[in-house]
């Protein structure tokens, strides 16, 4: 399989996360992701907007697992939240040819 240039796909760049703590985790989330995105030279502001719809499922009791992915070829950033080995929360987002310099 290619990736329209004939050249083979990058591979996905993932990251993953477990918080803890319910009262600090919206506001570690955010740093995290802001992070992740950063290094992967995408806009970290989108992970604020990401994390809005999600913040129910951030607010429960137990551990979470935050998981980020990257395909740089199809421009797809996802974004996942598990809990007890359930995804309770998922999210794609087409972010553009133009990556954040």
């Amino acid at each position: 399989m290619t990736n329209g240039s004939g050249a083979n796909p990058s591979p996905p760049l993932t990251a993953e996360i477990v918080l803890d703590d319910p009262e600090a985790r919206r506001w570690r989330a955010e740093r995290w992701i802001e992070d992740v995105l950063e290094g992967w030279h995408l806009q970290p502001a989108m992970g604020g907007r990401w994390l809005s719809p999600a913040d129910p499922h951030l607010r429960a009791p137990g551990a979470l697992r935050l998981r980020a992915e990257y395909e740089p070829d199809l421009c797809l950033c996802t974004l996942e939240i598990w809990s007890d080995g359930r995804r309770v929360f998922g999210l794609d987002d087409w972010v553009g040819a133009d990556p954040y310099p």
